[in-house]
């Protein structure tokens, strides 16, 4: 994946997909059900554990949820699904380009690769609270070191199911990043182009 200056990324996991982090967890599933606009989109799941929200099926996630969603189903139906190269999508917060998480689809589709900002790769000052680490691990995101970025693997099934992908996405720039309610994102999907569903990101 490039730079770019302007959210200041890491490459180290996701140039052109040719390393994998472990694990292949799952993200939450979400629920059927509709969202308005959006033919790709549905509802999602929510749970609290001790004082760490793991998703909120607020009005952050009903916000943004449907406009991720369009950009990786038209990431994915562009293909080629042979190859990762500039398959990726970055979900930033609105004038706070160190708080954003980045996927990008690995071979055929079937698993996403993400990381989550630890402020390693960006603008020196910034790093995450312990409170925010905890929300990252709270939703299974490990560091390798710590000049790394927070990382994952993300099963979608077979078809893929990229709601999954989102709902984490958005899920941890709530939980880690402190987005609140009403806060807009910048997405950054050069293959994603075109994918809209009434939503707007910013």
């Amino acid at each position: 994946m490039p730079r770019t200056a302007r959210v200041g990324r890491s490459v180290s996991l996701l140039r052109h997909g040719e390393r994998h982090a472990s694990g292949g967890i799952h993200a939450l599933d979400p629920n059927s059900g509709g969202a308005p606009g959006c033919g790709v989109c549905r509802g999602t799941t929510g749970q609290r554990t001790g004082a760490i929200r793991i998703i909120t099926p607020g009005a952050f996630i009903r916000q943004h949820r449907c406009e991720v969603v369009a950009r990786l189903d038209a990431i994915h139906r562009r293909g080629p699904v042979e190859t990762s190269r500039d398959r990726f999508i970055v979900v930033a917060l609105r004038d706070r380009p160190m708080h954003y998480v980045q996927c990008i689809f690995q071979p055929f589709d079937t698993v996403m690769l993400c990381e989550a900002s630890s402020g390693a790769y960006g603008k020196t000052g910034f790093r995450l609270q312990a409170q925010s680490q905890a929300a990252l691990r709270a939703l299974q995101y490990a560091q390798a070191d710590g000049e790394a970025n927070f990382s994952r693997t993300v099963s979608l099934g077979d078809p893929p199911d990229v709601g999954i992908a989102a709902d984490l996405m958005l899920a941890a720039l709530y939980d880690a990043y402190g987005a609140e309610p009403d806060s807009a994102i910048e997405i950054t999907a050069p293959r994603g182009g075109g994918g809209g569903c009434g939503t707007p990101t910013s």
